[in-house]
Parts: C-alpha cells; structure tokens; sequence
C-alpha cells in the first residue's frame, strides 16, 4: 500500500506587518503518515513570509483548509521521507512474530491465588 499524509493544524502566532494585523508567522502543526496499521506523527513549525498585502486573508476569515495548504506548499519532503522509513520499520515489525527459542525453560503457567475463607 502507500502512505496517505494528512496535515492538522494545532496552532498559529500572529505580528504585525506594515499595515497589516494578525499576520500568521508561524505555524505548529502535525503531519501524519499511514498505511495500513502502521502509521506515524511528526510535530513541526514553519515560518511563513510576509503576505502579498492583495492576497491577504484576515486572521478571522481564516480556516484550517487555508492553513493546511500554506503548510502543504511548503517543502514537506524531507519529513515525508522521515515518516515513510518509520512507517516501513513500523509495518516490518507488524508483520514479524516472535517466537521463544528453542533452548529457553518453558515458562510455568502461574498458580492461581488460593481462597481464604473468611
């Protein structure tokens, strides 16, 4: 299968810029990685550049779909890579199973606890 990715958005912090309020600088966020049972988060913060002043969305008209694309525009491809090779050991360690060895004591099962009569 392949690794679908989904961004959430956990948060944001504003400044002024020029003539322009609550400006978003930064935003913290989690990418996720999954295939299957397998799957991983990594928390991350970038920082966005100054806005075009024409294409500026005020911080109440903001939504997360907005958000998430600012995030998604950004260079992700390295964590991509960080999350796809955890996602593999992951899905590799689902897929083994373990076995005693062959020369280890069987363990005894444990005896039940006997009834004190009160």
């Amino acid at each position: 299968m392949a690794i679908s990715y989904s961004v959430k958005i956990n948060g944001v912090s504003v400044v002024n810029s020029g003539s322009l309020s609550d400006v978003v600088r930064d935003v913290n966020y989690t990418l996720t990685g999954a295939d299957g049972d397998a799957s991983f988060e990594l928390p991350n913060t970038i920082q966005l550049s100054d806005p075009d002043s024409s294409a500026f969305v005020p911080f109440d008209s903001l939504t997360e779909a907005v958000v998430v694309e600012w995030v998604e525009a950004s260079d992700l491809s390295s964590q991509k890579a960080h999350i796809a090779y955890v996602v593999a050991k992951e899905l590799q360690r689902l897929e083994a199973k373990s076995k005693p060895l062959p020369w280890a004591p069987v363990p005894e099962a444990p005896t039940p606890p006997a009834d004190v009569a009160a």
